[in-house]
């Protein structure tokens, strides 16, 4: 009898302590996070001076900085265009590697519909126009309209868009071509990652007189609390009047139909934001063509003026909420 009543005993014991290790589970796409963000910038050595730009994450109403350590002697600048934030370094030239350490405590909220955001016209013209790699008009994207419902107000064309794009889109990083941005790729190929599912979504929707932006930065593991990023990730967001800037993540979706619902007007907390937009000038020290996209560091020479490929980054993260 008494071990039949251990039994019991210890089965209690155990139930309680599975329920209670489910309650204390968080769902992250809808909990408030807070991260350490690592950002290492490796160069080898140059004989040359050379000028460095790093892309710095932004501040949002739902992405807090709070707290920023940099390495000494560089500049803090702002794109005038976006305003992207960026350090800015001349080089000189040295035998040796040297390494630039970027460290952020990061707070970073869910979206749900927000309130409304006030954009004059003036801010949103730029939204509507077209990139070198993202047009809004032409035969081949006009033929692709045609296949988009255009009846209800902007939320609705929006998210047959999002359905189109998804529909019609293959996520996949094989040979060479994919990876850019590019509407023309998107439509012909068919398949590339999150910066060509965004950019054919960011056609379309301007074309149908939508604004929408570029956004790019990092995706943080649910699954550990501590590791490295391998890769970047980015977004879209349309402005729908009275609503503000509602996220996309096309490509997200593609990847998790059954959810796809969770990636249209909605955002989990586990996004990291450092820029947005295309064909980025940073400065009149940038001297090369416009970025294409801003995530990882652009380093060019001094005098020649020319891209210089001999750095690597390394991108880590520890969950602290």
């Amino acid at each position: 009898m008494q071990d039949y009543h251990n039994k019991i005993i210890l089965t209690i014991i155990s139930f309680t302590f599975v329920v209670s290790c489910q309650k204390k589970k968080k769902n992250y796409s809808n909990a408030t996070r807070k991260f350490s963000i690592t950002y290492t910038v490796n160069l080898n050595s140059h004989k040359i001076p050379l000028k460095l730009f790093v892309p710095i994450p932004r501040e949002t109403y739902r992405q807090k900085i709070l707290k920023m350590t940099l390495p000494k002697d560089g500049k803090l600048q702002i794109e005038t265009v976006y305003k992207n934030r960026f350090w800015y370094k001349v080089i000189p030239a040295t035998m040796k590697k040297s390494s630039f350490n970027f460290i952020y405590l990061i707070e970073r909220k869910p979206y749900r519909f927000n309130n409304a955001v006030v954009e004059n016209h003036n801010s949103l013209q730029k939204y509507l126009q077209a990139n070198k790699r993202v047009p809004i008009k032409g035969g081949f994207l006009d033929e692709v309209l045609k296949n988009i419902p255009t009846n209800g107000n902007q939320y609705t064309v929006a998210l047959n868009i999002f359905n189109f794009v998804i529909n019609n889109m293959e996520y996949k990083k094989t040979g060479s071509g994919w990876g850019h941005g590019d509407t023309f790729w998107a439509c012909s190929e068919k398949y590339g990652n999150c910066t060509d599912f965004h950019a054919l979504f960011t056609s379309l929707s301007r074309a149908r007189g939508i604004a929408t932006r570029f956004k790019v930065g990092f995706s943080i593991p649910t699954n550990r609390n501590i590791g490295n990023i391998t890769g970047y990730h980015c977004w879209a967001e349309f402005h729908i009047k009275g609503k503000g800037w509602l996220p996309v993540d096309a490509s997200e979706a593609w990847k998790h139909k059954k959810q796809k619902g969770n990636y249209f007007a909605k955002q989990s907390s586990d996004r990291i934001f450092f820029t947005q937009g295309r064909d980025l000038r940073l400065s009149r020290n940038h001297k090369t063509s416009k970025l294409n996209y801003f995530v990882y560091p652009h380093v060019e020479t001094v005098n020649l003026a020319k891209k210089w490929n001999g750095h690597t980054i390394k991108v880590s993260y520890e969950s602290l909420l």
